[in-house]
């Protein structure tokens, strides 16, 4: 699970913003929330992002996209580092920008920061936390990297080490991965287990949709929705009538017993020797209670961004995955959106360790009986461009209150400044208390 995740000199974002995932002593929801007791601790399952257009949203969150990718896929030796820096201060466009994290892994707080340039990874660090003290894994000052405590004193670490192998584009921690240092790999899947789904992405686990588990809880979830869809399923094609590329063809005969390959909405696997090839229908029932089955273009927008988070809603029953939905409302009516989130969070316990981070506008869910207040987030662009984020747990609030509408009103920002929303709604007419 994430606990706090920090971004420095990034995009829109200018100065250091953070998502803590912490929960306050609010004691709403509160059993739904996971409880770390080695640490004393409760970590949020669910943050929600609101904020004006091109206020930052999207952007923290690719900044979480980018970490995993330097750590888990790592940079081609002669590729820059995908490191945006703040442009509009030309103070900032040659500084390091800098990442942050706090995790818990296996019931175990880990910290890992790096600060980089296009060029080069300036500084790194990896901590481990116990219930007393901080204990440092290793650090990282440009080339020099050094062991920390005792603890981690491993000689096939120094090997590594010593080894000067790390490539000034690269992190140490995705050197020693590469290299096997297996007490690295719990940290590497947490990395990769975090899946970042935007607007116009899918959450490319269309198998999901086909796999049986999967594909009852999703044909059940889709009975809910109103989406016309009675079931989804497979429907075989013949392999031969597909416009693979070269690199298609070879990947396709290269696939083993079992594995499987997507392209586009169509799953291509090895069973029993042979291959075998399905595209992803939806079915509708006709007035005489008989089946018919479309092509997903077929369907709306709606039903086609909903079959895209719906495997992602299932995963997060079933496993401790984070996922990160911008837009999450997307094409979306708000009761389907507001039918995600409440199927989550009715999954969600003490024990669970799953989380989904999101952003959206649509305000009709920004309400107590959804989310604790520590759970919502706002960003906001400042004079200068840049953005800044902010918990709604940092206003003190009455716990009846009518978020939506003080949001509206203007009174914890985080909404497009159109003359300052006609001045605050005209200072709230007359400010009520909040």
């Amino acid at each position: 699970m994430i606990i706090n995740f920090s971004v420095e000199n990034w995009r829109s974002f200018k100065n250091k913003a953070s998502l803590s995932m912490l929960a306050t002593r609010e004691k709403q929801h509160k059993h739904r929330v996971p409880y770390i007791s080695k640490y004393g601790i409760n970590i949020l399952p669910i943050a929600s992002v609101y904020g004006g257009n091109a206020s930052g949203k999207s952007n923290f969150f690719q900044a979480l996209d980018t970490l995993k990718l330097i750590i888990v896929e790592g940079i081609e030796p002669k590729n820059a580092i995908p490191i945006e820096p703040f442009f509009l201060d030309s103070g900032y466009t040659n500084k390091a920008t800098s990442f942050e994290i706090e995790m818990l892994i296996d019931e175990v707080i880990y910290k890992y920061c790096v600060s980089a340039t296009r060029k080069e990874i300036l500084e790194e660090k990896l901590i481990e936390v116990s219930s007393e003290a901080e204990f440092i894994v290793y650090e990282r000052n440009n080339q020099i990297i050094k062991l920390g405590d005792d603890k981690f004193r491993n000689e096939r670490l120094k090997l590594i080490i010593d080894g000067n192998m790390t490539r000034r584009n690269q992190t140490f921690l995705n050197l020693a991965i590469n290299l096997n240092f297996e007490p690295f790999f719990n940290i590497w899947n947490f990395f990769n287990k975090i899946t970042v789904i935007s607007p116009h992405s899918k959450y490319l686990a269309t198998e999901n949709l086909l796999e049986e588990r999967s594909n009852k809880s999703i044909n059940n979830m889709l009975s809910k929705l109103d989406t016309g869809i009675s079931r989804i399923g497979g429907e075989n094609i013949d392999i031969n009538s597909l416009s693979l590329s070269s690199e298609g063809r070879e990947a396709v005969s290269n696939l083993s017993e079992g594995e499987l390959l997507r392209i586009g909405r169509i799953i291509i696997k090895r069973k029993d020797g042979n291959l075998v090839a399905q595209r992803l229908v939806s079915y509708h029932r006709r007035t005489d209670n008989s089946e018919v089955y479309f092509g997903l273009d077929m369907e709306s927008d709606g039903s086609q961004r909903a079959l895209d988070i719906l495997p992602a809603i299932v995963d997060l029953q079933y496993c401790d995955k984070i996922f990160v939905i911008d837009e999450i409302d997307r094409s979306l009516h708000t009761t389907l959106t507001g039918t995600f989130i409440e199927e989550y969070l009715n999954n969600c316990s003490e024990n669970k360790r799953a989380q989904l981070l999101m952003t959206t506008h649509d305000t009709q869910l920004m309400t107590q009986d959804i989310f604790r207040r520590d759970e919502i987030w706002f960003t906001e662009r400042q004079n200068d461009g840049s953005s800044d984020l902010f918990s709604l747990a940092e206003f003190d609030i009455r716990a009846d209150l009518d978020i939506r509408k003080n949001y509206l009103q203007g009174r914890f920002g985080g909404i497009p400044n159109i003359a300052m929303y006609h001045r605050c709604k005209k200072e709230a007419s007359s400010s009520e208390e909040i």
